[in-house]
């Protein structure tokens, strides 16, 4: 047995034990060992408010008895609840003196359980009694890689929507509310979804209903709504879209952005169907689906080309609408890969200042500053700018204006470029029509 003494010599109590048998010892021998006092257990856990990803811990601290470890190393600490000892690793470490922890990074819609100890120098005490909480659900989000509405029919539909962000696991369930009331003042319809989806049936035809919902936690906190959703029962075509205009008549890199007007069907819009070709109704270039937009960027056109653009909408209830009307063209030209301009020339020729400038290509020897200048037939200056251009073919565009900003009467100029090198300036013309 081990008489165990204080520091002073008083006798304290007999601990009897085993002794490893594999030391070197002597029958009688005496000696000293040191041990520390662990603190006292933390009591009343609790969970002092949960969030979406973090959850803040409650304990008192007011009976813990710390033991004789040096006071700076007294600390809380929440583990989870099924660590083992040696706790070597803590979710959250508090000062002594509080009596809260938040815990975060944690998953929205998840259970953790913890315990609290009080820890020192020499070790973590008896761990509190376990507590547990759930966190908050996410607000459910956009569906991923799908509309919001399909499989849209007269008398059924299918509502979608995403798990939020970050998203929820899968054991989240989903409260949908139905109505045929903006406001959702009357005639509501709620369920209880476990997937992120849901297809009422039995519906009136070509009438709008409202969608709108909401998580559930597993502990039955619920979110805010989503945004109102409107969709109707209809199968009626679309009515066209507007049809596709280039944000420029020319391109010089060989992209363009066409954009047009949306179409509209009682249903809503699933997606567009565009279609680009070297000629009007043409899609000798492009002929796909570009999703729900109104805006798209072709690449890759080819120079010397002139492109037109048209589109058609297809509705939730896979409905497809006429094509549009081909839009205006775009005209292509890539100077870097065309051989050098001899000579000056506008394109188009004859061109209309409503449908955009004219381009007047000309080709440089060597950076110089140029001038562009329009005359009448019978000799009148109507038209003078100045800019620096680079070498290599360029384009100098015109909007068709005079000088003063008004718009030049319909008729042929003679047009005159000057070239300003180091050297000298050269000078070549070029012949233009204006229509109306």
């Amino acid at each position: 047995s081990i008489s165990v003494s204080t520091a002073f010599g008083a006798v304290g109590g007999k601990l009897s034990g085993t002794f490893d048998s594999t030391g070197t010892f002597n029958n009688g021998s005496s000696g000293t060992v040191s041990f520390g006092i662990l603190p006292s257990s933390p009591a009343a856990a609790s969970v002092a408010a949960v969030f979406l990803t973090s959850a803040t811990w409650g304990w008192s601290g007011a009976t813990v008895d710390w033991g004789d470890a040096p006071p700076s190393s007294r600390r809380f600490r929440v583990h989870a609840a099924t660590a083992s000892a040696p706790l070597d690793w803590a979710e959250v470490t508090a000062s002594s003196g509080a009596s809260t922890g938040t815990e975060t990074d944690l998953l929205p819609n998840t259970t953790y359980s913890r315990v609290i100890t009080a820890f020192t120098e020499w070790g973590d005490s008896i761990a509190s009694a376990e507590v547990a909480t759930c966190t908050l659900a996410s607000v459910p989000g956009p569906p991923a890689g799908v509309s919001t509405f399909t499989n849209v029919q007269e008398r059924q539909l299918t509502f979608n929507w995403g798990a939020g962000s970050p998203a929820n696991p899968s054991v989240t369930t989903y409260e949908v509310w139905r109505s045929t009331v903006s406001d959702f003042g009357s005639a509501v319809h709620s369920s209880l979804e476990a997937q992120v989806s849901t297809t009422p049936v039995n519906l009136a035809p070509e009438t709008v209903y409202y969608f709108r919902v909401r998580a559930q936690s597993l502990y039955g906190a619920l979110t805010d709504f989503t945004t109102t959703f409107a969709i109707a029962t209809s199968t009626t075509v679309p009515q066209a879209p507007g049809s596709p205009r280039p944000d420029s008549p020319f391109s010089y890199d060989g992209t363009a952005t066409f954009r047009w007007a949306a179409a509209f069907s009682p249903s809503g819009i699933r997606e567009y169907f565009l279609e680009i070709g070297s000629f009007p109704g043409g899609a000798d270039f492009l002929s796909r689906s570009v999703g729900n937009v109104t805006t798209y960027q072709a690449s890759g056109l080819s120079s010397k080309k002139t492109y037109y653009g048209r589109v058609r909408a297809v509705s939730n209830a896979e409905v497809t609408s006429s094509f549009s009307d081909a839009g205006p063209p775009v005209s292509v030209f890539l100077s870097a890969q065309e051989p050098a301009v001899a000579k000056p020339r506008g394109y188009p020729n004859p061109f209309d200042p409503t449908e955009g400038p004219a381009q007047v290509a000309f080709s440089l020897a060597e950076p110089a500053a140029v001038t562009l200048k329009l005359y009448t037939l019978q000799g009148l200056l109507v038209y003078q700018e100045t800019r620096a251009f680079g070498a290599g073919n360029q384009v100098f565009p015109w909007n068709g204006a005079s000088g003063s900003g008004v718009r030049v009467a319909a008729g042929g100029y003679i047009g005159v470029i000057e070239k300003g090198y180091a050297a000298g300036k050269e000078t070549q013309r070029f012949k233009l029509a204006v229509v109306h």
